[in-house]
């Protein structure tokens, strides 16, 4: 049995969904708004506005669950991912 499926079991969600103690410092908020300007120049993202604060962008973009920053959240936006996934890698494909 893979560590998804055992994620999934235990805590109803995968790895990414999995808060943890991480602190809003830990975000970089200028490449939380960059990704919002290019995300709805495109058209791909209608939710969230550059100028809302980062919390209030973080919670529409499901990155902060029940007050807690998501794993996603600090491998997408954190200063030092590194600092809590050393072995962590993001892949990104276009379809």
């Amino acid at each position: 049995m893979n560590i998804d499926k055992i994620l999934k079991g235990i805590k109803g969600t995968n790895w990414d969904g999995l808060t943890g103690n991480y602190s809003l410092d830990e975000i970089d908020p200028e490449t939380v708004r960059k990704f919002i300007r290019m995300a709805s120049r495109n058209g791909r993202l209608k939710t969230a506005d550059e100028n809302e604060d980062i919390n209030t962008i973080l919670k529409k973009l499901k990155l902060i669950i029940n007050g807690k920053l998501t794993n996603a959240a600090i491998m997408l936006f954190g200063n030092d991912p590194q600092k809590y996934f050393i072995n962590a890698l993001v892949r990104v494909g276009r379809i």
